[in-house]
């Protein structure tokens, strides 16, 4: 099941970065991963986040260059959610929303704050929060799943 995801997402993005104008136009879907799609739109919205993030300019060559980053950490979030979800692990709207509260703090804001601010460059909210929700739904991955399969030995400590 895992080779017949990755090719269908092989062949989706690879349509999709051969035509991007037509793509942009379509706001279609950008890769499946396993049963979930990641649309044009996700991407487009992402890359709008990581250009203000980071600074960077808005023009086509920029663009260009982060897509294939920005469409591989989409897939990424949604494999981790997928995941997280196989093992019956459920990230609430209440941890999201604390999650939220931390990015804020962090940027100096609060929740309220940073989403105008979010919305104000085009951002729409379920974008942040989305990547948030992936991170948390990881993050039980790795405490809840991971970390009880790992044993360290004696040796292992010298």
């Amino acid at each position: 099941m895992f080779a017949k995801s990755i090719f269908s997402l092989a062949l989706v993005a690879a349509l999709t970065f051969s035509f991007p104008a037509q793509a942009e136009k379509k706001l279609g879907i950008a890769a499946v991963v396993n049963d979930d799609a990641v649309s044009m739109a996700d991407v487009n919205d992402r890359i709008k986040l990581v250009l203000i993030s980071s600074g960077l300019q808005d023009n086509p060559d920029i663009r260009a260059k982060i897509t294939p980053q920005v469409l591989d950490g989409l897939i990424e979030e949604q494999l981790k959610l997928q995941e997280a979800h196989r093992n019956k692990l459920d990230v609430s709207d209440e941890e999201v929303k604390d999650g939220l509260g931390l990015v804020a703090k962090q940027n100096n804001f609060t929740p309220e704050q940073f989403l105008s601010i979010m919305k104000k460059q085009g951002i729409p909210e379920q974008t942040l929060l989305h990547q948030i929700k992936a991170q948390l739904a990881w993050n039980k991955v790795v405490k809840e799943t991971l970390r009880r399969q790992v044993d360290v030995s004696e040796t292992d400590v010298d």
